[in-house]
């Protein structure tokens, strides 16, 4: 029954919480709000570091060129 109320107390508005869930307090908000733009962070600096580190070189066939 401890989990219970834990959980309640943690995830659901409830007379025990005063209809407040732990998780939608400002630190819990601003825990949450550091990891998704941490992990966002990390994924566009992944991105940024695969495309610097490839060549962007194009071949050009002799037969496209045309001399006027």
């Amino acid at each position: 029954m401890k989990v219970w109320k834990k959980f309640v107390r943690h995830f659901l508005p409830s007379a025990d919480n005063a209809y407040r869930p732990h998780l939608l307090e400002k630190p819990w908000l601003i825990f949450f709000l550091t990891i998704v733009l941490t992990s966002e962070a990390i994924f566009i600096g992944g991105l940024l570091a695969q495309q610097g580190s490839q060549t962007l070189v194009g071949a050009v066939a002799p037969a496209e060129v045309s001399a006027k």
